[in-house]
């Protein structure tokens, strides 16, 4: 898992980098969305890996907290992927021209 994390980590980082160097603002903005829709999918899946890791130590938090938790977490992944999607999009469209 943490093998994985970094490698998400790296991707995210290596986007970044990419995104400062390259030419044009609709390239930088493509590739802003797909960076920022990277970093909730990977950040999110961090913070579920960890809470399913430390699943004995949430049996004192009540379930509606723990449920809230998790409905936050899918909401971010859901934002990530819309962000991650419009910014390939975006980035395709752009191949086309």
């Amino acid at each position: 898992c943490i093998i994985a994390w970094g490698i998400g980590l790296l991707a995210v980082l290596g986007v970044e980098i990419y995104k400062d160097k390259a030419q044009g603002n609709v390239y930088k903005l493509a590739l802003s969305k797909l960076t920022a829709g990277f970093s909730a999918i990977v950040g999110a899946s961090i913070v579920f890996q960890i809470i399913s890791t430390i699943g004995r130590e949430l049996s004192e938090v009540s379930l509606e907290w723990i449920l809230v938790l998790i409905y936050v977490l899918l909401a971010i992944l859901g934002v990530g992927y819309a962000f991650f999607a419009l910014g390939a999009n975006k980035l395709s469209k752009i191949e086309i021209v």
